[in-house]
């Protein structure tokens, strides 16, 4: 669910059509069961997480809320290494 939250925050901000992104997050084959769930989907939440404050901080030009994004980032690395694509943040 916080996949999807954070996934509706971040495609708000760039599309008309937040609620058709949020849903195609939350029923992608990668959320469903069918995928392996234990590091995948948290990493997913965690990396949606910290894109999502981060892009609020920018907005509202607060430094600790983009400090708090970037340590949502490394908490989204150290799940799964995958999320390297956030170190930018």
């Amino acid at each position: 669910m916080l996949a999807a939250a954070c996934g509706f925050l971040v495609a708000r901000r760039f599309t008309r059509h937040a609620m058709l992104a949020s849903a195609l997050v939350l029923f992608s084959p990668n959320v469903l069961p069918v995928a392996n769930l234990m590091v995948d989907v948290p990493a997913l939440a965690v990396g949606l997480a910290a894109i999502a404050v981060f892009i609020s901080a920018v907005d509202r030009g607060r430094k600790g809320q983009a400090a708090l994004g970037g340590l949502l980032a490394g908490l989204a690395l150290l799940t799964k290494y995958n999320a390297v694509v956030l170190l930018p943040l």
